[in-house]
C-alpha cells in the first residue's frame, strides 16, 4: 500500500503524540509551554544592573512580579513560576538561554533565593 506524503505526516504524528511527552498546555484559551530551567534572583542594585537600577529593559519600573527574560521571549510574555504569574518586563545577559531571573526589593532577599532548578510555565500564546 502506498502512503501519501499526508498520511506519513499524519502517522507520524500520531506516534509523536503517543510516545513523546508533552510540554504544552492549554488553559483558558491560553498555550504554556513548561520548560525545566534555572531561576536566580536580582535586585536594584548598582553591581547587578546597569547605570538605571530601577529601570527595566523594556522601560518598565521594576516592582513586585517583574522578572528576566531570556531573549527569545517578547517583553510582557507571563511566566509561572512556583504557581506565582510574572511578567518578562526584562533581560538576562545573552549567554543565559536557560535562565530567568526574579527581581526582589533587596539584595539580601535575591542572595537568600540563590540558583534554583525549576519547571516552570511560560505563555506563547
Amino acid at each position: 500500500m502506498l502512503w501519501s506524503a499526508y498520511g506519513k505526516f499524519l502517522l507520524l504524528l500520531f506516534i509523536s503524540f503517543i510516545f513523546i511527552p508533552n510540554r504544552f498546555f492549554i488553559e483558558n484559551e491560553a498555550v504554556y509551554e513548561e520548560l525545566d530551567v534555572f531561576v536566580t534572583a536580582y535586585s536594584s542594585t548598582p553591581n547587578q544592573t546597569d547605570d538605571t537600577p530601577f529601570i527595566t529593559a523594556s522601560g518598565d519600573t521594576v516592582r513586585d512580579g517583574i522578572v528576566a527574560c531570556p531573549y527569545r521571549f517578547p517583553f510582557g510574555t507571563p511566566v509561572v513560576i512556583d504557581q506565582k504569574e510574572y511578567e518578562c518586563q526584562d533581560r538576562m545577559n545573552r549567554r543565559y538561554e536557560e535562565r530567568f531571573d526574579i527581581w526582589m526589593p533587596t539584595k539580601g532577599d535575591a542572595i537568600a533565593y540563590g540558583i534554583q532548578q525549576k519547571r516552570i510555565l511560560v505563555r506563547i500564546k
